[in-house]
């Protein structure tokens, strides 16, 4: 079986060398953006498997509400990317939320009512959730990035965005992306 590159080489005879290098170009790109923006399945860990001595230490519930209560917009850093928009998690604490898992997801939908809290709160609830979504509106949440490097994000977004987790968080299974 011919190889995608050798199919795109076949393809591409006619072209110059400017045209095919924007169609490589363009392919890397897709392919890396595939990579990594699509769930992957995780292989489940044995029943009496031990977890490697350098894992972090469950949360319990006070420290998630601690977490939680000092959770802000400011922890997510937003970039536009040619293929839309690119969160970061910033601060030390949304780190440790999203590596908690689904312990924390009860939580972040709470938080998705508080307007200085509802940005982290979805893209930490995107993430942990493992939902698919599109980058341009992220996952529902419409970002305007100004030139000057600020972020507006309209705060009236945070019910909307509420409901439809709170719709995701009802249903049985969860679907794999988020509800309209």
């Amino acid at each position: 079986m011919p190889s995608v590159w050798g199919l795109l080489a076949s393809a591409t005879e006619n072209m110059h060398g400017g045209q095919i290098a924007s169609v490589y170009l363009i392919l890397s790109l897709l392919i890396t953006v595939m990579q990594c923006n699509f769930p992957r399945e995780s292989a489940k860990p044995e029943k009496n498997a031990m977890p490697p001595s350098n894992a972090p230490e469950p949360l319990d519930s006070a420290a998630i509400v601690g977490m939680i209560d000092n959770l802000s917009n400011t922890d997510i850093r937003w970039d536009g990317t040619f293929v839309g928009l690119a969160p970061t998690v910033v601060s030390d604490s949304a780190r440790q939320l999203l590596s908690s898992g689904a312990v924390v997801i009860p939580h972040l939908v709470k938080a998705l009512e508080d307007d200085t809290k509802f940005v982290a709160a979805h893209v930490l609830l995107t993430l942990v959730a493992g939902v698919e979504h599109p980058t341009v509106p992220w996952n529902g949440l419409e970002v305007d990035l100004l030139p000057d490097g600020q972020v507006k994000v309209d705060a009236a977004q945070r019910f909307e965005l509420a409901r439809r987790w709170q719709k995701w968080q009802q249903s049985t299974p969860h679907p794999r992306a988020l509800p309209e």
